[in-house]
């Protein structure tokens, strides 16, 4: 049989196509667009359960029992939950945007493994195809490293901050070339 709105509130009991898993619970709710099952599994206690999202072709052995029923409606939600949503979405998206600044454009593999590598004991950027490390409180104290990202290619105006990086920058390209 062919999923449909008729299943909707019957026991499910089915294998998956191409694989040995086998599933088993309440048809909860199924859309025909995308021919999506959501199946609900309460074997976890009566007040949580488990959902799983399966595509109607990819049921084989399909056994329903019990009485369908009208799937229920989408409960509305709450003016503070949304703000949370909202709230979770903007610091997703404030993390995507940090890790996006943190990949360089139009850099070799090795250079943004440099990259990596000093990032997580200093402030790095790029600038450009340089990495920019923030070393203090203004420009004085930025250590830049041009490509090919070698201890020659360190410049800074603080020499002690210079010598620092350089040391942090000799460790992480003999690890990067032994492939660590």
């Amino acid at each position: 049989p062919s999923p449909g709105q008729e299943w909707v509130g019957q026991q499910l009991a089915a294998s998956i196509k191409g694989s040995a898993d086998s599933i088993k619970g309440e048809v909860y709710t199924y859309d025909k667009d995308s021919d999506t099952l959501v199946i609900k599994d309460q074997a976890v206690g009566l007040q949580e359960a488990n959902y799983r999202f399966l595509k109607g072709k990819d049921l084989e052995n399909v056994k329903l029992t019990g009485n369908s029923r009208v799937p229920d409606p989408t409960p509305l939600a709450s003016d503070s939950t949304i703000e949370r949503l909202r709230h979770k979405e903007k610091e997703r998206v404030q993390q995507e945007m940090a890790k996006s600044r943190n990949i360089g454009e139009n850099v070799s593999p090795f250079a943004q493994q440099v990259f990596n590598g000093l990032s997580k004991t200093m402030q790095c950027t790029w600038a450009g195809s340089e990495i920019v490390m923030d070393m203090g409180s203004g420009p004085q104290d930025e250590v830049r490293i041009k490509d090919p990202y070698e201890v020659g290619q360190v410049r800074g105006v603080n020499a002690q901050m210079v010598d620092r990086v350089k040391k942090v920058l000799q460790g992480e390209t003999e690890r990067i070339r032994k492939g660590g």
